[in-house]
């Protein structure tokens, strides 16, 4: 599933975000199944007054996730994976999906509007042991939704699991360097700029982007 990081996974890619808008919503509602949690249903309003929710994305939604990727990268020009590139299939995105839930400090989360997938973020920790404290997170938001709330409403739900979740202490991301409306988000959001990479992505001969790397500690 495309979304905002250079790490080399299946939602990792997309960079395009929407202006920072108010959230609203009561606090979030946390499943835990064994030692793994779970966001159910939490619901937010967008700048337009629409109703709309945040829940963990299962193994159900892999269908509806696969179209929405594709729309996103039909742009072209917000991620760093080409939809050329973008060959997964409905199992490999059900097995994608079915990682998520198990790994307790894995999360995948989509944002809904009248039953429409409007945006995703997900979240890995590193798997060895003293990085596992750190994870890298990935998100997009659909084109027409952008500049809406959606965005800070996935980020204040995956953000919200981090300080719930005692493996997590620090959530990182990447993001384009001239994503002006994107970095303002997160620094909204408390993230701070840890490095740059100088002309990280190239889009075309003579066409490079610098990546902006940023994080935030949640304990």
């Amino acid at each position: 599933m495309p979304t905002t990081s250079t790490t080399t996974s299946s939602y990792f890619g997309v960079r395009r975000l929407g202006s920072p808008e108010p959230v609203e919503g009561p606090a979030l509602c946390l499943s835990r199944t064994a030692n793994v949690a779970t966001v159910q249903n939490k619901p937010f309003t967008l700048k337009t007054g629409e109703r709309g929710i945040i829940r963990s994305a299962t193994e159900a939604d892999a269908a509806a996730l696969l179209v929405y990727a594709r729309e996103n990268l039909r742009e072209g020009t917000g991620s760093v994976t080409t939809l050329e590139e973008f060959t997964l299939s409905i199992e490999d995105e059900r097995k994608f999906l079915t990682e998520h839930a198990e790994k307790p400090g894995w999360l995948a989360l989509l944002a809904e509007v009248n039953g429409k997938v409007v945006g995703f973020t997900g979240f890995r920790n590193n798997p060895r042991k003293r990085l596992a404290h750190n994870g890298m997170l990935g998100i997009s938001v659909a084109r027409e939704f952008r500049g809406r709330g959606v965005g800070e409403a996935l980020l204040s739900a995956l953000l919200e699991w981090a300080r719930a979740n005692p493996l997590i202490d620090k959530v990182s991301l990447a993001v384009f360097a001239d994503n002006a409306p994107a970095i303002a988000l997160y620094r909204k959001l408390g993230f701070k700029e840890e490095g740059r990479r100088v002309r990280e992505i190239k889009f075309g001969e003579g066409q490079y982007k610098d990546d902006l790397l940023m994080a935030v500690w949640v304990k």
